[in-house]
């Protein structure tokens, strides 16, 4: 997704594109993690574990309890 698919889902779904902070995702795309630790680090947070699959969609967090 290019950085601009990326500002015009976040105005969308929160009304500002949060330019800044999908810059900074970027940053770690080229990166063999490619920014997963930080989704990681988030989904921990909320109850996740390693080897659980990933939601697929904001219901699908919380259909499994992550919120």
């Amino acid at each position: 997704m290019k950085i601009e698919e990326h500002c015009a889902e976040s105005v969308k779904l929160f009304g500002e594109e949060y330019r800044e902070v999908h810059e900074f995702l970027d940053e770690f795309f080229a990166t063999p993690l490619g920014a997963r630790q930080h989704v990681v680090d988030d989904l921990k947070g909320e109850g996740w574990r390693e080897g659980d699959r990933f939601p697929e969609d904001e219901a699908d967090y919380i259909r499994m309890g992550l919120f």
